[in-house]
């Protein structure tokens, strides 16, 4: 049997982008075990977090900054959809994502945010267009096993998620 800070490591590594509590069913070890392991591998410095907005990723060392930035939206199961969906059919509204993702423009306009923030998405007069379609799409082939292992409870997550901003707005 593996032991379990090796366990973890594979997981990250399998899993670029991973946020704690993912890693935490993933593995399926206690929350203090968990973190205890956590900070062990970042002290050996095999692993790395990126914090940003309150959250945490996971990556092994040596893992590109752009490429990590990108993962980690990725991992978002509607910005993948979002990201998808403009990178196969070009340049589009606000009202075309909406209308084919069957989400309210405010959630669908929630996501584009985040993703102009990221530098992912770019908005000119009101059509929104990938800014850097071969990264991304190089990215995506790269990384395409661990995109294809978004489970149910994600989905669930994101569809609760989109549900939350619907009542804010």
């Amino acid at each position: 049997m593996q032991d379990i800070k090796s366990v973890i490591f594979n997981t990250i590594r399998d899993n670029p982008g991973i946020r704690y509590r993912e890693l935490l069913r993933a593995v399926g070890v206690m929350n203090g075990v968990l973190s205890y392991h956590i900070n062990l591998l970042e002290k050996e410095d095999v692993i790395t977090s990126e914090r940003y907005r309150g959250m945490v990723r996971y990556y092994i060392k040596g893992i590109d900054k752009n490429e990590a930035r990108i993962l980690g939206m990725l991992r978002i199961p509607m910005v993948k959809v979002i990201v998808e969906f403009m990178l196969d059919n070009g340049p589009c509204s606000l009202a075309t994502l909406s209308q084919y993702l069957d989400r309210s423009k405010s959630t669908i306009l929630w996501h584009l945010k985040r993703l102009i923030d990221e530098g992912i998405v770019i908005k000119h007069n009101n059509v929104y267009y990938i800014g850097d379609k071969d990264n991304i799409k190089s990215i995506i082939l790269k990384y395409k096993k661990e995109f294809e292992k978004v489970d149910a409870i994600d989905l669930l997550a994101d569809n609760y998620t989109d549900i939350v901003d619907e009542l804010r707005f």
